[in-house]
């Protein structure tokens, strides 16, 4: 976490007023499954917004990035695609509505599904919608690559 802030810092958190102690203090990286197959992807949150989520092994969960201007007041050089929080779409108990998602990595702006690893469309991907994260019912299905 040091060097994540180290590296963001002069970078894309310029006018971030916490220093590292204090943001040693207040955030958290955290690893999650990026897809059916486990691969872990790193996602950064606070302490204040992982204490606020209760999710536990098997359930369907989405991190989120912050998005800039959804919380007003609130220090926006943060809200990057580094930060976010987690929604739990599904407990591990309720197949029926797991089954209703797909898993893996999609960009928010389109929902298409993209390799986290390159940042690029997924070849064969998914595309599901942004705002409810289902799988798009636009007809579009497979993501094209951009």
């Amino acid at each position: 976490m040091s060097r994540l802030f180290q590296w963001a810092k002069p970078r894309i958190w310029r006018d971030f007023q916490e220093d590292e102690a204090d943001y040693l203090r207040r955030n958290r990286l955290f690893i999650l499954p990026a897809d059916e197959a486990g691969t872990p992807v790193m996602v950064h949150m606070s302490h204040e917004e992982f204490r606020r989520v209760s999710f536990e092994p098997g359930d369907l969960v989405r991190y989120i990035p912050h998005i800039r201007g959804a919380h007003p007041g609130v220090d926006e050089s943060l809200y990057s695609d580094l930060a976010g929080c987690i929604a739990v779409l599904c407990r591990a108990s309720d197949q029926a509505c797991i089954s209703r998602y797909r898993t893996g990595v999609f960009r928010r702006t389109d929902g298409i599904q993209i390799d986290f690893k390159t940042g690029r469309p997924q070849p064969g991907g998914v595309v599901i919608d942004p705002v409810s994260l289902l799988p798009s019912s636009d007809g579009g299905g497979q993501a094209q690559s951009r």
